[in-house]
């Protein structure tokens, strides 16, 4: 309804809302009639009078239709999931959402997100978390459709945290920890904030921190050696990072970190293997203040022990012990494992038959040793002696044995040249073939007639046993003197100290065995080469023979003698001899001699008599035997009253033809009174 002072002119409608963009939004006179959309559609009538003033005025018309506008995607919506920027609280955006309009209805969207730019959109800037609200359509039927969404922003960003850097002090009171330690604090800062700094440490000091809060290591006490302090900075978002840095605490004046290095082994490699397990403990340790260490070893096996299996020969192990104030300790130890001899057996001994008279034994089959060693066999040698000499590497394969007793040695070496040995024999038999000691000639001993004397034996040339042995010794007659038997071993010394007479004694040596018999002769030749000894007569004195009567010669002085009346009897006498100035020896033994001799009963003298003067007409007398055997023997004396001494010089001869050197006895002739005439 409308009027006017000057009355309406004109009056025109619009359409606005749901009917919006059909082809009749404005019209004049009256709306009726018109299409009208689902929804609200305003219309507006504007009355227009002739000075050109107008009024307006509205109302709606609401067609409702049932198949209200709907969420395009299923509700909930589909979630936002986005990473927190560096400023921790996040723009996102978050468009409305797609809606289906079958009928191009006029509707309204709000949401309820507390973050967002409009009710249409719900773009804005987020915490980090989940933020959860509702979209709403309403559309122009009254209709009113919900749909929840969520938004979330993820803090995965970790904070940032950096440590001082390792830090060194030290300890100058001799004790092992330093209570109080300042240390520099670490930095951090996080996108959204740090709300939790701990610490802890290991090593040397084992500490923690309360588990929440800022906290801060420097204050605490610390042990001497290195400690590692571990921080971990955690955000809000449990968002952590960890840092770590060593605060090495030495102590200078602490007793110095020793070490006893382990004893060396020696050990015998074990049967059958080129070396031995050995039990190596790990070095003994002086820790004082129980500083961390490490122990480490250049053998195969574990740092802390290097005991495990040794191959033969000399391992050197350097241990090297480190504790946390840096102080390194090496010390040297070795393994020596001794390698074991090889072993060796050699086959059994063997006897054969020498080939039909023939001095050796064909196709023989020597045998073969068995050996072995815990490290390997280097080389197999062997070595056969007389009668059958020979070498060789390998296993023997002579065949032919000469007659005897034949020795095999095997000599097995190993590849670190450890020997063995081992011998066998293989015998040949033959009849003893055998050689006397050499021919003696000697002399008797001092005072007998005889030597007494160890001949010795004979020597086995070849020949097996067993052997019997007889000697027989016989003199130079033939009369046997001494025989038995002996053994090969006591050759030398069978006979033994034996005493041989003078002359040439034979010792016959006869060697048996079970294939004949063998003998030699040996010749022991006692000489006597020791002269007589002789028991001289005491040297005699004779006073020249009497005279019984005499008559004066008519001779003046000094002429003057007398002169014997009964005829001169023998010894003839010169005959300007006036008287008889002699002594004659006959039968009478006053110059015999008593000889003795180691061999002999009887024995030749000869003996001289020489007259004092040597006076032509008084010759030398000589003679054989006993002087009392000669026959008369005239001593010749002086005329004048003075003494004569004559000598008389034996020869002794031995019957084995010693002879003593000549001894002389004096024979002193005494004179008779001078008579001189008155």
């Amino acid at each position: 309804v409308y009027s006017d002072n000057c009355g309406v002119v004109t009056l025109t409608w619009a359409m606005t809302g749901a009917t919006t963009g059909n082809s009749s939004n404005t019209g004049i006179n009256l709306v009726n009639g018109q299409t009208f959309n689902v929804g609200i559609t305003t219309v507006t009538y504007t009355a227009y009078d002739a000075a050109g003033n107008n009024v307006s005025c509205s109302f709606i018309v609401w067609i409702k239709n049932l198949n209200a506008p709907q969420f395009h995607a299923d509700c909930p919506l589909s979630p936002v999931s986005v990473n927190a920027g560096a400023n921790c609280n996040t723009f996102v955006n978050v468009p409305g959402p797609i809606i289906t309009n079958p009928c191009n209805e006029l509707y309204t969207v709000t949401n309820t997100s507390p973050y967002k730019t409009s009710d249409a959109d719900a773009s804005g800037t987020y915490p980090p978390g989940t933020t959860t609200f509702t979209w709403t359509i309403t559309d122009a039927s009254g209709n009113i459709t919900t749909c929840t969404q969520s938004v979330t922003v993820t803090d995965n960003l970790a904070p940032t945290l950096v440590c001082p850097g390792d830090q060194e002090q030290e300890i100058i009171n001799g004790g092992c920890d330093l209570s109080n330690i300042v240390i520099p604090n670490p930095t951090f800062s996080d996108n959204c904030g740090v709300v939790t700094l701990v610490w802890e440490t290991e090593g040397a000091t084992v500490l923690s921190s309360p588990a929440t809060g800022i906290n801060y290591v420097s204050g605490q006490t610390f042990n001497v050696g290195i400690t590692t302090v571990i921080y971990t900075a955690i955000d809000a978002a449990g968002n952590i990072s960890i840092c770590s840095f060593t605060v090495w605490l030495k102590n200078l004046d602490d007793p110095p970190f020793t070490a006893t290095c382990p004893a060396n082994v020696l050990q015998p490699s074990e049967p059958n293997v080129c070396g031995a397990t050995v039990l190596v403990p790990a070095p003994g340790i002086f820790n004082p203040c129980n500083e961390a260490f490490t122990v480490t070893n250049d053998s195969p096996y574990d740092d802390d022990d290097a005991s495990g299996f040794y191959p033969v020969g000399v391992t050197t192990i350097h241990w090297i012990i480190t504790d946390a104030s840096g102080n390194v300790t090496p010390c040297t130890q070795t393994v020596t494992i001794t390698d074991l001899d090889p072993i060796i057996t050699c086959p059994a001994d063997q006897t054969y038959n020498a080939d039909f008279e023939q001095n050796y034994a064909s196709g023989i089959d020597p045998g073969t040793p068995t050996y072995s060693d815990n490290c390997g066999i280097s080389s197999l040698t062997w070595v056969s002696s007389a009668p059958t000499p020979g070498s060789g590497t390998g296993v023997m394969t002579t065949s032919v044995f000469y007659v005897g007793v034949t020795t095999i040695t095997y000599t097995v070496t190993d590849i670190n040249g450890h020997s063995s040995t081992c011998s066998y024999t293989i015998t040949v038999l033959s009849e003893p073939e055998i050689t006397c000691p050499t021919n003696i000639n000697t002399t008797t001993d001092p005072g007998q007639c005889s030597a007494t004397l160890n001949p010795g034996g004979p020597t086995l040339i070849s020949g097996v046993e067993p052997i019997d042995w007889v000697y027989t010794i016989r003199d130079e007659g033939g009369n046997i003197l001494a025989s038995d038997h002996c053994t090969t071993a006591n050759l030398a010394t069978c006979i033994g100290s034996f005493t041989f007479p003078v002359g040439v004694n034979t010792i016959t040596w006869t060697a048996t065995n079970i294939s004949g018999v063998d003998d030699c002769i040996q010749t022991v030749t006692v000489v006597d080469d020791e002269p007589p000894t002789i028991i001289l007569p005491t040297a005699p004195s004779f006073c020249v023979v009497d005279i019984f009567s005499a008559v004066y010669d008519g001779q003046p002085e000094p002429d003057a003698d007398i002169v014997p009346e009964s005829p001169f009897i023998q010894p003839p006498f010169i005959s300007s001899w006036r008287r008889p100035d002699w002594y004659i020896l006959n039968g009478t033994t006053e110059l015999d001699i008593t000889a003795t001799d180691n061999c002999c009963t009887n024995y030749g003298i000869s003996w001289v008599i020489q007259f004092a003067g040597n006076d032509a007409a008084q010759p030398d007398i000589t003679g054989t035997g006993q002087p009392s055997t000669y026959g008369p023997i005239v001593l010749w004396g002086t005329p004048l009253n003075v003494e004569l001494t004559h000598t008389i010089t034996y020869i002794i001869t031995d019957c084995n033809g010693n002879v003593l050197p000549p001894v002389t006895v004096n024979i002193l002739i005494k004179p008779r009174p001078e008579v001189i005439k008155q």
